[in-house]
């Protein structure tokens, strides 16, 4: 069982972002970037349920940390394996 909820979504031209608000206390866009990985399952979860829901592909995915003012797009990858292959795709 998975929970949880897409802080919001976009459409453009047919397609879908997905875009998930982070509160860490991270700085600087390196510490984003690294603070990303860890939830690249979660949006990979979040890309899989909307093109279900939605029937539209997912073009893009967005985390915006608020304290660090930064924008981390991840890869669009298929969730298989939980997660991880979109964790891998990061490193």
């Amino acid at each position: 069982l998975l929970q949880g909820v897409v802080d919001c979504f976009i459409e453009e031209g047919g397609e879908l972002t997905v875009i998930d608000y982070k509160t860490d206390a991270v700085r600087g866009r390196a510490g984003a970037e690294e603070r990303a990985r860890l939830y690249a399952g979660q949006v990979a979860a979040y890309a899989a349920a909307l093109e279900r829901i939605c029937g539209k592909k997912v073009r893009q995915c967005a985390l915006y940390f608020l304290a660090a003012g930064e924008t981390v797009y991840l890869p669009v990858i298929k969730r298989e394996n939980d997660g991880r292959e979109a964790e891998k795709s990061l490193q």
